[in-house]
């Protein structure tokens, strides 16, 4: 009798050892896997993709520049006191901050051109707002 139950634990414990080898043999499996699949792309493949992406970021910035030159040209004209067909005053501050101009700079144009053009009143009353919702506090400060 002893002798079965000695029989049957062997068996089970073969069995145990059996099932654990046969786990971390799937997991080296799927490991390697994933790390055949991550690297997939040959030099061409990838040197072609990073190639679309400087494409990409390259007209990016194009469209960014051109927006930005045309925000200023409409800056330029409300400084003149000509009123722009539209003109977003919490832009108008950000493409100046983008071009390394300082808060303070920035304000003294704006109060400037506020007293070549009182119609940009209204745009300078909703500008706190603006810088609120665009979280420019540095600006807020110096503008209020």
């Amino acid at each position: 009798m002893a002798s079965i139950g000695l029989i049957v634990f062997g068996i089970a414990a073969l069995a145990v050892v059996l099932l654990v080898g046969a786990l971390l043999i799937l997991r080296l499996i799927e490991s390697e896997n994933l790390q055949a699949g991550s690297g997939s792309l040959s030099g061409e493949e990838e040197e072609k993709q990073s190639d679309q992406e400087r494409e990409r970021k390259s007209h990016r910035n194009g469209v960014q520049r051109e927006e930005d030159s045309e925000i200023l040209a409409a800056w330029s004209l409300a400084k003149r006191g000509q009123r722009p067909p539209q003109l977003d005053l919490a832009r108008v501050v950000d493409v100046m901050r983008k071009q390394g101009r300082s808060a303070m700079d920035v304000a003294s144009e704006l109060w400037s051109a506020l007293d070549v053009n009182s119609e940009l009143l209204a745009d300078v009353a909703a500008l706190p707002a603006a810088l609120l919702r665009d979280d420019a506090v540095e600006m807020l400060e110096v503008i209020l």
